[in-house]
């Protein structure tokens, strides 16, 4: 079984990371493994045995371009019998177009709730026409891999075959060691994101004027970077609480943040699947979550977390406010949490339903 992934992973490239070594250890259990990966990065390739990859440099349509023509040459070269895309879009539809030349399955993984959610679709009308390149390619592949239930139910719902659709969660990790919480004076709110739109940070800067009103020195922590920066900043100063709101900028080892933290919350318009929520279950927290990505699959309310409504600032300070008055009960959420999370899936079980997601494409 030859297969050929178009991936955005540059880490790929990288003979000293966990994304070498897990496309490694996948190179293992078929003939042949390719990947071209997408995003811009030095032109190299790397080979060891069953396994290669490489890169490009330049713009996107550069890339693009060099990637259609790479994946056409080692689709006849390798006689690949899967081309599996990691997004239906750009790199879907270049997927489809040398899968179909060369009479090869195609598959195609979705990582994001594209349309379940319309927050992503309504930001341009280029997303609006990528919304609909990536539906006519996830209909004529033979097999979808997604990251969540939410994801699956809305790809049905837009006339895509239930049948070809594997739900493979993203591999329970953590990426720091649990480590006991640290007493403080100040309740804390941990934010762990990207400064994007689609993260919506802002929604916090919204909802802590209610939570300090209830909970004297009440500070959230943020941790990450991004275009958005200037805009939360903005927005805790103009309604007075620029004190309340840390931004400590991108950070690897996220351990002291987590002990140091009376909840975590995400308050995200979309996601795909959720890691910080399940790096907060690792560390034992209660959580706060919009109802997005693995809200309800694997954050129950009420069960090991609150979820409330997307975007909606009054509901969020009122679980926060919830949680900070009935410590005992955010307690059995978090040990909840930490008991949930030791019963997600592994990196070894979602390579098992992977590979055995492509034998079924070959039978």
């Amino acid at each position: 079984m030859n297969v050929l992934l178009l991936s955005f992973d540059k880490k790929i490239l990288n003979k000293e990371t966990e994304s070498y070594e897990r496309m490694s250890r996948y190179a293992a259990d078929v003939s042949m493994l390719g990947v071209i990966v997408l995003s811009n990065c030095e032109e190299e390739k790397t080979e060891h045995g069953p396994f290669i990859a490489t890169g490009f440099m330049g713009n996107p349509v550069a890339r693009l371009w060099k990637a259609y023509k790479t994946l056409s040459q080692w689709a006849k070269k390798y006689n690949a019998h899967i081309i599996s895309s990691q997004e239906p879009f750009e790199s879907g539809f270049v997927a489809w177009l040398v899968a179909r030349k060369n009479n090869a399955k195609l598959e195609v993984q979705l990582h994001g709730d594209f349309y379940g959610n319309s927050f992503w679709r309504n930001q341009s009308k280029i997303n609006k026409i990528r919304a609909k390149i990536g539906l006519f390619v996830l209909k004529r592949a033979q097999s979808i891999r997604v990251v969540s239930q939410r994801i699956k139910k809305s790809l049905i719902e837009k006339g895509v075959s239930e049948d070809k659709i594997t739900v493979t969660p993203v591999a329970a990790q953590s990426t720091s060691e649990m480590t006991n919480h640290e007493s403080h004076e100040k309740f804390t709110v941990l934010v762990v994101s990207r400064l994007t739109k689609e993260k919506n940070v802002t929604l916090l800067t919204r909802a802590m004027p209610y939570i300090c009103g209830s909970i004297p020195g009440a500070q959230c922590l943020v941790i990450g970077d991004g275009p958005q920066k200037n805009e939360i900043l903005a927005s805790a100063k103009s309604i007075g609480i620029a004190e309340s709101i840390h931004l400590h900028g991108y950070k690897r080892d996220l351990a002291h943040y987590y002990a140091h933290a009376d909840v975590v919350v995400i308050p995200s318009h979309t996601e795909g699947w959720g890691r910080v929520a399940i790096e907060a279950m690792s560390h034992k927290k209660p959580i706060v979550m919009t109802d997005v990505g693995v809200a309800g699959e694997i954050i129950k309310h009420r069960h090991n977390g609150l979820v409330v409504p997307e975007n909606d600032a009054g509901a969020l300070a009122e679980a926060v406010i919830e949680l900070y008055e009935k410590k005992e009960y955010a307690a059995q959420l978090a040990h909840q949490a930490r008991q949930d999370f030791e019963s997600l899936a592994q990196e070894k079980d979602a390579q098992v339903v992977m590979i055995n997601a492509w034998k079924k494409m070959m039978v």
